[in-house]
């Protein structure tokens, strides 16, 4: 048995005792990998490496959303210097987000919004107004 087919029986086991069977899900992170095809694919169009992963799973008959998650401290990307991050992608709901949604939304032929993009500054605005509410 290979690690993937253990990793399988292993989360075939957790699910079954938890009563998730029915709701198994994937979770793919594209990231700077060591192969020279992956590097450059990485190097060059960075979203067509998740979003070509994505397409094959969803040729696959399975259900695929992204997650664009930003390490940026600024809310989005239409505050901070084209030169610095490049061009910004409005969303259908109107959110300005990282181009590498418009990308996804090509590649997988479905509508981004602003929940498909996550920035640390987002975060941050969120935890904010919850403990300026009194949440905490």
């Amino acid at each position: 048995m290979n690690l993937a087919e253990e990793t399988r029986a292993e989360l075939a086991v957790l699910a079954t005792g938890h009563g998730l069977l029915a709701q198994c899900g994937v979770v793919v992170t594209c990231g700077l990998l060591a192969a020279a095809a992956i590097f450059l694919v990485h190097r060059y169009a960075p979203e067509a490496e998740g979003s070509g992963i994505a397409a094959v799973l969803e040729a696959r008959q399975l259900k695929v959303t992204i997650l664009k998650l930003d390490p940026y401290i600024n809310v989005d990307p239409g505050t901070m210097s084209p030169f610095q991050h490049g061009e910004v992608f409005v969303t259908e709901d109107g959110a300005e987000t990282d181009l590498d949604l418009g990308h996804y939304e090509r590649f997988l032929r479905t509508r981004m919004t602003r929940f498909n993009n996550f920035t640390t500054g987002s975060v941050y605005a969120e935890v904010l107004k919850k403990e300026r509410r009194g949440d905490y």
